[in-house]
């Protein structure tokens, strides 16, 4: 049996937490894309990722790089590895129907991920 240690509770609104600007690393993207197919198929036992009417998304992402278009993906993920099928679906899938499409994306494909606010807190400040 394992017991956690109690914490306290809160007792009224706390003082706003500081704004974490977004530090993009071409690098750091690039790598974790080449590594992502053989990461998801070793680590995370997902042998095949599917992608099904992807069109909308490649017509989205195409105006919402053109200014045309707001575009927020929200996902309420289940599993852990929903986070690398959805980088699938960025990085592989999307680009590969834009292709098919005759559409140009600009590159790299990528999105800015917005996470609960609590998670750095108790995950470290290198999550941040």
């Amino acid at each position: 049996m394992v017991f956690l240690p109690l914490v306290p509770l809160s007792s009224g609104a706390q003082p706003p937490l500081s704004f974490l600007p977004a530090k993009p690393n071409t690098f750091v993207l690039r790598a974790v894309q080449l590594g992502l197919p053989l990461w998801i198929r070793w680590r995370e036992n997902i042998q095949r990722v599917e992608a099904k009417n992807v069109d909308p998304l490649v017509h989205l992402l195409k105006e919402f790089q053109a200014g045309q278009q707001r575009l927020m993906i929200a996902f309420r993920h289940p599993s852990p590895q929903d986070a690398f099928c959805l980088a699938h679906l960025l990085w592989y899938a999307v680009p590969r129907r834009a292709r098919e499409l005759g559409i140009t994306l600009e590159r790299p494909i990528h999105t800015h991920f917005i996470y609960d606010r609590g998670i750095p807190l108790w995950a470290g400040t290198w999550v941040g």
